[in-house]
């Protein structure tokens, strides 16, 4: 019932938003000269070099165009592909394909399939060119994500200036179609120490990830925490639908705090509900700039072929990442230099996993960059696993 009022509460934004647009603005939509199509993207290669057991040296590559056409000053389209070379295949996913309509200049109504506003990575930072490391933080590994990456429905955006200056108040609400079990994860194509599939007491097939619980390295006796991770889905296949969003606090230039939530079922009867908070800061300088997550996520997991309930799937992650401008030094070769490290740590109760990397950047010019880094993964029960990622991405 809650749910449902929220829900009718955000489409009735949507609604009064476009009550408020003068009529003969909405008639004047004629194709003309403002009509406007750009292609952009990123494109990028990994080179990859890991101690870890299924870890050997490989090269990888993908590249994403972006679309925009603007039919009016009101209305815009977006849409961006993602085309992934791995193994023989190609893997293609449409991230987003959104209309943006500018109705109101505190708001904008968005419709289809749009970036999850949760926290500030995956809208801001997650394209290659821009995220300051090859790989991405703990709490937003591919595949392996704590919130769903996309999301497709209605969104409500937008921002309110608090007086003068750079302050400013900023908003997105959704409702969506849900969540469904990623397809993704260690679970996908093995079914060994790594991962496996199972089924759930409502028949639907569960890609999941397991996870040691031992307290040593060698540990014989270690358990095994299978870990749901979900996405977003394009269709509404239990009647439900997903509630989100995220306000955040502009108070000085290079400042922004915000706060996130977002909460949905993804079983097919819609009996098994995910909840999702997280908080984020950002400060940014012209040469210095720091980022920071904490996530909360509750799963639940409903109940054995027996009837016995299964405890609910509780983590907690978050990571900090600075980044240096190496021009600070007064010489000609750190110029295009970029100094960059993160600390990550994602914990399930029965054990965690700590990400450290360490980066070097060299920016042949805005969009055209090499990354160099070393990350070290440390997960409970298992041996650390360094690894050296060469990255060369271009945005166009």
């Amino acid at each position: 019932m809650e749910k449902r009022l929220v829900r009718f509460l955000i489409v009735g934004l949507a609604v009064l938003i476009a009550g408020s647009y003068p009529v003969a603005a909405q008639g004047d939509q004629s194709p003309g000269p403002e009509n406007r199509f750009l292609l952009t993207g990123y494109g990028f290669t990994t080179y990859v070099d890991s101690d870890a057991p299924d870890g050997p040296e490989s090269f990888t590559t993908a590249f994403a165009p972006i679309f925009l056409y603007r039919v009016s000053d009101k209305f815009l389209f977006e849409a961006e592909l993602e085309f992934e070379f791995e193994g023989d295949a190609v893997e293609t996913e449409v991230e987003y394909a959104q209309i943006d309509w500018l109705a109101h200049d505190n708001a904008t109504v968005v419709m289809g399939k749009y970036l999850t506003p949760f926290g500030s990575f995956i809208e801001k930072l997650h394209p290659a060119w821009i995220n300051k490391l090859p790989t991405s933080p703990l709490p937003y590994q591919h595949g392996q994500s704590l919130v769903p990456f996309g999301q497709t429905g209605l969104q409500v955006r937008g921002g309110i200036p608090l007086g003068d200056g750079y302050k400013r108040f900023t908003y997105s609400v959704f409702v969506s179609n849900g969540f469904q079990v990623s397809a993704h994860g260690h679970g996908e194509e093995e079914e060994d120490d790594h991962g496996e599939e199972e089924e759930d007491d409502h028949g639907e097939v569960l890609a999941s990830t397991l996870f040691s619980t031992g307290d040593e390295e060698g540990d014989d006796h270690a358990e095994e925490e299978e870990l749901i991770f979900l996405e977003g889905s394009s269709f509404n296949g239990n009647n439900d639908t997903a509630l989100g969003g995220r306000l955040s606090v502009i108070p000085a230039r290079g400042f922004e705090i915000g706060a996130s939530y977002l909460s949905g079922s993804y079983d097919e009867l819609g009996e098994l509900d995910a909840t999702m908070v997280g908080v984020d800061f950002t400060y940014h300088h012209d040469l210095f700039d720091v980022r920071a997550e904490w996530l909360d996520t509750e799963t639940e997991r409903g109940f054995t072929d027996h009837g016995d309930p299964l405890h609910d799937q509780e983590v907690e992650s978050w990571y900090i990442q600075p980044s240096l401008r190496l021009s600070v030094i007064p010489a000609y070769a750190f110029n295009k230099l970029e100094l960059v490290a993160r600390l990550a740590n994602l914990d399930w109760g029965a054990g965690d996993q700590d990400q450290t990397s360490i980066g070097l950047n060299y920016y042949f010019t805005g969009s055209s960059i090499l990354r160099v880094a070393w990350e070290r993964l440390e997960e409970t029960g298992h041996a650390a696993e360094d690894a050296l990622n060469v990255m060369f991405a271009l945005g166009f």
